[in-house]
């Protein structure tokens, strides 16, 4: 609970928006529990090891809803609806998502095939804190984008674009330098270079 409740408290303040800060406050617990559904499954007990592996799935779990989240908040900026939003959002990050987990998950696979009374220690961490990362993946890329298209509000555009900044020339003494010498330069009997040209005759 500690661990969710400072997780909570790390989205918000990068966020800053209490609507999207719900989203992953429920895509958390939610994929938490459902662990402990494969957990009872798998015969799994609340031990040390499985415990740290909730405690380390907490910080795993929130990186995907966090990702689904901007990319459907950066569409509904641009000006979509937020349902087309989440769609979109959904499809566009969708395979980012999956291979973050997929590459997760081959993390632990070393320490699952661990032979020996070790392996059977870190058997349990490493089962949990890898469905806990397969749940938050399924989660983030169907619940996640519900909730978006339900809490986030669509953008206003009744605000009139910001005035363009007005910057004021002033020009330099060289330029006001050449500026006096453009008539002069500019006579029949000067080229361009400053040198003497050949007046045409009548």
């Amino acid at each position: 609970m500690i661990s969710i409740a400072l997780v909570v408290m790390e989205v918000f303040l990068f966020i800053g928006n209490v609507r999207a800060t719900l989203i992953p406050s429920i895509a958390v617990p939610v994929s938490l529990i459902s662990t402990f559904g494969v957990m009872y499954l798998c015969g799994f007990s609340l031990n040390n090891l499985s415990l740290m592996a909730l405690t380390v799935a907490t910080g795993f779990v929130v990186d995907d809803a966090i990702v689904v989240l901007e990319a459907i908040s950066r569409r509904i900026e641009q000006g979509a609806k937020p349902l087309d939003a989440a769609i979109a959002g959904a499809k566009e990050v969708g395979f980012t998502v999956l291979s973050i987990s997929v590459s997760l998950v081959a993390v632990f696979i070393p320490i699952l095939l661990m032979g020996g009374i070790v392996g059977r220690l870190f058997r349990e961490f490493s089962v949990t804190l890898s469905v806990a990362i397969g749940v938050s993946m399924i989660i983030s890329l169907t619940a996640t984008p519900m909730l978006c298209a339900k809490l986030l509000k669509p953008a206003k555009h009744g605000d009139a674009p910001l005035p363009e900044p007005v910057v004021q020339y002033k020009p330099t003494r060289d330029a006001r330098c050449a500026a006096s010498c453009a008539p002069s330069c500019a006579s029949p009997g000067w080229t361009a270079s400053g040198s003497p040209g050949s007046i045409p005759r009548a």
